[in-house]
């Protein structure tokens, strides 16, 4: 079903300072976690253009779901939101937050990376008319698992939120919109580039 208004918000910023308090400092470094401010969604969704038809949504690395909370208004008309969420503090307030818009959803706590590379390996899985993405940011080890799962898709990359970018790309549909951070120097600098990309995929 496709619902194009939504309930009042709640304060997402205040969220992501609370779950920010929540989480462990040593897993919070280990996954690369950098939850997104809500101005920052904002202005991301805005780089979407309005869909033809009913967007299907991957939101991967979500967080507490701020971007997709964003997007949802911007778009107008969604079908369907899938959100990945590996951490169990984070994914409970997604799993919440997105009861809100009012939009079929599905929050995935599975490793991101390691279910679309076998869908992509496969040739199956969702294929998604929209995604919003701000990974894990951190560096990847060349024996690490994720650097050879990657491999297995003809993906060699040294950090996973280039890995999050590449593989989100195969899961797209022929044209499709995808909106992420790239970092100019570091989250702690505060400096941010913005891309809107549009991507070609044979389905």
């Amino acid at each position: 079903m496709i619902f194009e208004r939504m309930v009042a918000m709640p304060d997402l910023d205040a969220i992501r300072t609370k779950v920010n308090g929540e989480l462990e400092p040593d897993r919070k470094n280990a996954l690369g976690q950098f939850m997104t401010p809500a101005i920052i969604a904002e202005f991301m969704a805005t780089l979407f253009d309005d869909p033809v038809r009913p967007a299907a949504l991957l939101d991967a690395g979500a967080g507490i779901g701020s971007l997709t909370i964003a997007a949802v208004p911007k778009l107008g008309q969604v079908a369907s939101i899938d959100a990945w969420e590996i951490d169990p503090v984070m994914r409970k307030h997604l799993e919440h937050n997105l009861k809100l818009p009012g939009v079929e959803y599905s929050v995935h706590g599975e490793d991101f990376i390691a279910a679309a590379v076998q869908n992509i390996a496969l040739a199956k899985g969702r294929r998604y008319t929209h995604a919003i993405l701000n990974p894990p940011y951190k560096k990847l080890n060349s024996d690490s698992v994720h650097r050879a799962l990657l491999r297995k898709v003809g993906i060699e990359t040294v950090n996973l939120y280039t890995a999050f970018v590449a593989v989100g790309s195969f899961t797209l549909e022929t044209p499709a919109i995808s909106t992420d951070i790239s970092t100019l120097v570091s989250w702690q600098s505060l400096a941010w580039s913005w891309t809107t990309t549009e991507n070609y995929r044979t389905p």
